[in-house]
């Protein structure tokens, strides 16, 4: 809980002190030991979602190949959409960094997996992280077919968004 008020800290004040904290107390979370998957599950995805950030923020090349290793871990112990679709994601962070054609190939096998995945409710999120991945490699490679899959997977997942969901507000007009 420490970890988690230093992040919520860090996201309404912006101190780097704090992100810094939230990253210490995940990584002690992540080395303790007789807790069942999920939660461990849980503290490497925090450990992630606090490194991306702190990547995002100061841009440092380590925070994100770590970010990349918690989210791998999370992944290992319970493979769900959520922590594939934050390990696809953070992968595509490090694609568009170095262009490494290995990553993007995981990226888009990681979105894949999530969508198999997916609950009906998580559904337009997966196919929404798939389209993008899709329209990244398109402008970057020009390939007719890249575009062509992210704009069914976008229709899609604007097709399975409910008007009553949260994000119905974004893709449902008033």
């Amino acid at each position: 809980m420490v970890g988690s008020a230093r992040r919520s800290r860090y996201d309404r004040f912006g101190q780097r002190v704090d992100l810094n904290r939230a990253i210490e107390v995940f990584r002690t979370a992540t080395a303790l030991q007789g807790q069942g998957c999920d939660e461990m599950a849980q503290h490497f995805g925090n450990l992630g979602n606090a490194l991306r950030a702190r990547y995002q923020r100061w841009g440092d090349p380590n925070d994100i190949d770590q970010a990349a290793s918690a989210y791998e871990q999370a992944v290992s112990l319970v493979r769900s959409a959520s922590h594939l679709s934050n390990f696809g994601t953070v992968l595509m962070n490090r694609y568009d960094a170095n262009a490494d054609p290995d990553d993007f190939a995981k990226v888009l096998e990681t979105f894949e997996e999530a969508l198999d995945k997916a609950s009906a409710q998580e559904r337009p999120m997966c196919l929404n992280n798939l389209g993008n991945a899709l329209l990244n490699r398109f402008r970057r490679l020009g390939e007719l077919h890249d575009l062509t899959r992210a704009v069914d997977a976008f229709r899609e997942a604007v097709d399975q968004t409910p008007p009553t969901s949260s994000l119905g507000q974004f893709v449902w007009p008033a």
